[in-house]
């Protein structure tokens, strides 16, 4: 029975041209219906009272707010969060085009919408999100989740903070009244379950690797693999030695690359501009780069400024994920101690393990790892002696850093 219905079996008035309130024995509260103008639609709404006179007062009052709203040309109806996933996602795409976004969040956004927030919301209100939302999520994550495994504390975060910029985008646009709906949180069943160690490199293990790198060159089958092998030699320390993410390595060029003379200390050191993932930023990486970057450049194809260090063609970047997991198999390095397959990601892992184990502040290390002490904490508080006073950089063999020199007069002349 529609409220039209309803409205002809129990008690009724009709306010003036458009504005109808009613109730009937279902509930004690008077209902509001007022047309909108133009949109052949009705807005129906509870007046939360049982007192007419009341009911007729705040009917009056919400038609000359819904009128007003019409005539400034604002939303009137409510929106669904599919529909706001929808038009935030465009929002976000033509600001990325322009560089004001960045692509790598929008990517996450874009995938967590399509797999699983549409499919869990469906047809719902924004106005339908409540505090309880978080739990109710994780719950449904649970059983819906397209792989085995239990989804990631991470990724959980990721879509739950999308969520959020939806409901702040459609309060900024006027779909949703501002403190209506919570930004959602983390899980209580999430926030206590731990962090898994990530994959890395016992430090045997990498002059292991060090080794079978140049024997895995040697193994190609062409001057084309023979190259691609190259490159990864090469990306595989300066990704140690830097602590680079994986997305940082096919946007570096020559001209991110730069020494540094400190005064501080009287030392030379070599800087990386990183910008993949999160903020650019100049970082610090560990001496023992800057002697492979001379040799490197020595055999690199193309070394100008916008070049691409990692490239063994004038703009491209080889598939060295692939390539370093075929040698991991090949040499029996692909899984760790655990069972867990190691990556190039791991070589990150592995340089905050050993810079943990050097004794590196916390703070300094997340800094220069451009990520948070709170990820640090998560993922490497295993690490007993973290309370250690050093540097982010172990050694300076005078001898290598002589060697230098020639390339910090190019760079000079360069800049």
């Amino acid at each position: 029975m529609s409220e039209a219905e309803a409205a002809t079996q129990a008690e009724r008035k009709e306010i003036e041209d458009g504005l109808l309130i009613w109730r009937n024995s279902k509930s004690p509260f008077w209902q509001m219906r007022a047309y909108v103008p133009g949109t052949r639609r009705y807005v129906r709404q509870s007046l939360k009272t049982t007192d007419i006179h009341t009911a007729v007062v705040e009917a009056r009052k919400r038609w000359m707010r819904l009128q007003v709203r019409v005539e400034d040309n604002l939303p009137v109806f409510e929106m669904r969060i599919e529909k706001a996933c929808d038009l935030w996602l465009s929002e976000k795409e033509e600001l990325a085009k322009k560089g004001a976004y960045k692509a790598s969040v929008l990517r996450v956004a874009k995938g967590a919408i399509k797999r699983y927030l549409k499919s869990y919301f469906k047809g719902r209100p924004l106005s339908s999100i409540d505090h309880a939302e978080a739990d109710r999520y994780w719950t449904w994550r649970l059983t819906n989740a397209r792989r085995s495994a239990q989804p990631s504390k991470v990724t959980i975060g990721a879509e739950l903070n999308t969520i959020n910029q939806i409901i702040e985008w459609a309060e900024i646009k006027g779909h949703l009244k501002r403190a209506v709906v919570p930004r959602l949180k983390k899980p209580k069943a999430l926030a206590k379950t731990k962090v898994n160690r990530r994959a890395a490199f016992m430090p045997q293990e990498m002059k292991t690797l060090f080794a079978l790198l140049k024997l895995w060159q040697n193994e190609a089958r062409n001057d084309r693999d023979r190259m691609v092998r190259t490159v990864l030699y090469y990306a595989v320390k300066l990704v140690y030695y830097s602590g680079m993410r994986t997305n940082d390595m096919p946007l570096l060029r020559w001209r991110d690359v730069k020494a540094t003379w400190s005064d501080k200390d009287s030392h030379w050191y070599v800087q990386f501009f990183l910008r993949g993932k999160v903020e650019p930023r100049w970082v610090v990486v560990q001496h023992d780069a800057g002697p492979l970057l001379i040799e490197w450049r020595n055999i690199c194809p193309h070394t100008e400024p916008d070049d691409l260090v990692f490239a063994y063609k004038k703009g491209e970047m080889p598939l060295l994920e692939q390539s370093f997991r075929n040698c991991l198999k090949r040499f029996d390095l692909w899984l760790n101690a655990d069972g867990a397959p190691r990556s190039l990601y791991s070589l990150r892992h592995t340089a905050a393990t050993e810079a943990l184990d050097r004794g590196v502040p916390i703070e300094d290390l997340a800094r220069n790892m451009r990520t948070s002490v709170q990820t640090i904490m998560d993922h490497y508080a295993h690490i007993a002696n973290l309370d250690k006073a050093s540097v982010l950089t172990y050694s300076q063999d005078k001898e290598n850093f002589e060697n230098i020199e020639p390339w910090i007069a190019h760079q000079s002349g360069r800049n």
